[in-house]
């Protein structure tokens, strides 16, 4: 299994990225919250605002579709659910993000025929691109803003909203190996295509790659590294965030890290401790995961963003491992853009795909 090993860390200087709603218990009711996770240490309270991953993976789809030439699966909206065409070979969504349709008859609905490929089956893919929340890099309370709509006439109506002013750190990974990959087995997370579709592609393949012996179907290389490519190099293009007419925030992340490893785990995650990043833990942890590291490691920072960790980063530039399972050394590359970190990583992993 090989897994492509994502951090990122964007910059939200005046933000409100991500809210919950408004709170009815406050005096005026009519106060926006915004997301947050509270941790307590020896009592006392401590703020972590933090955005959705799943509104990352929405800011990630608008990306793709508008810049990338994605074609995204469209959304059926039924009575009481929702769910995309399920078809990963047309949709590249499909296939990176994963999804379930299960899909329920609506009341006067004629049965569908038995083996139809909409059939109220439950379609499952487990996402080969999967990412967390974006979590505040170090504890700070939200602020509160006052503020009210007011019009020419009539009183105004008064408002409370929440805004914060801190970095966002947050992983994401990619399975390699299942990306363009699809199965027809009777398993949660790889009953991907029906039983029907699979017989129809063993009949005309049209490119497609046929296992029947583990009955899956893949789609051509060159297509498969386009959809892991363009995830890569969407992110510094990425946009979107609530409240941006007050709080216009550029989301595209300040910092990243980019490697392929030959494993499921997720090694970069030791870059993040309570109160920024810790480079010490980073490289011991490269030390003792070195022989699953099947790339150069990729830093992309803006020099002017998180500027405390620029001597450290030169320092790593060029520090190399070697990893005896391949016998191939390795090394850090340090770039001071995120766009030139993502093009020159998605350049080299072309060939490992």
């Amino acid at each position: 299994m090989r897994t492509i090993n994502g951090f990122t860390v964007i910059n939200a200087p005046w933000s409100a990225l991500n809210n919950v709603g408004t709170d009815k218990s406050r005096h005026n009711k009519n106060v926006k919250l915004t997301k947050k996770i509270i941790k307590y240490i020896e009592d006392k309270p401590l703020f972590y605002p933090y955005v959705s991953a799943p509104a990352e993976r929405n800011w990630m789809k608008q990306v793709l579709g508008s810049q990338f030439g994605w074609k995204l699966s469209p959304i059926t909206r039924a009575s009481k659910n929702a769910y995309a065409e399920a078809d990963p070979i047309k949709y590249p969504d499909d296939d990176m993000f994963g999804y379930m349709r299960a899909e329920k008859k609506e009341k006067g609905d004629k049965k569908k025929e038995k083996g139809d490929k909409n059939e109220a089956d439950t379609l499952t893919r487990v996402a080969p691109f999967k990412n967390s929340p974006l979590v505040a890099l170090y504890p700070q309370k939200p602020i509160t803003d006052y503020g009210a709509t007011m019009r020419q006439e009539g009183n105004p109506v008064p408002y409370e909203h929440e805004f914060y002013s801190v970095p966002l750190k947050g992983i994401f990974s990619i399975d390699v190996d299942m990306a363009g990959r699809f199965y027809a087995v009777n398993r949660s997370g790889y009953y991907n295509i029906s039983e029907k579709m699979f017989e129809e592609f063993k009949k005309n393949k049209n490119g497609l790659t046929i296992n029947e012996e583990e009955k899956y179907v893949e789609i051509p290389k060159v297509d498969k590294i386009k959809r892991i490519t363009d995830i890569i190099n969407a992110f510094p293009y990425l946009y979107g965030g609530a409240e941006n007419t007050r709080h216009l925030t550029d989301v595209t992340p300040k910092f990243i890290v980019l490697t392929l490893i030959n494993g499921g785990n997720h090694i970069l995650m030791s870059l993040s401790e309570e109160d920024g990043l810790n480079f010490d833990a980073f490289r011991d942890t490269v030390t003792a995961y070195k022989d699953n590291v099947l790339s150069d490691i990729y830093i992309g920072k803006h020099v002017n963003f998180l500027s405390q960790y620029n001597s450290i980063l030169e320092e790593l530039n060029n520090t190399s491992w070697e990893n005896k399972n391949t016998g191939q050394a390795f090394k850090v590359q340090y770039f001071k853009t995120v766009k030139d970190a993502c093009t020159a990583f998605t350049e080299d992993v072309k060939d490992k795909i």
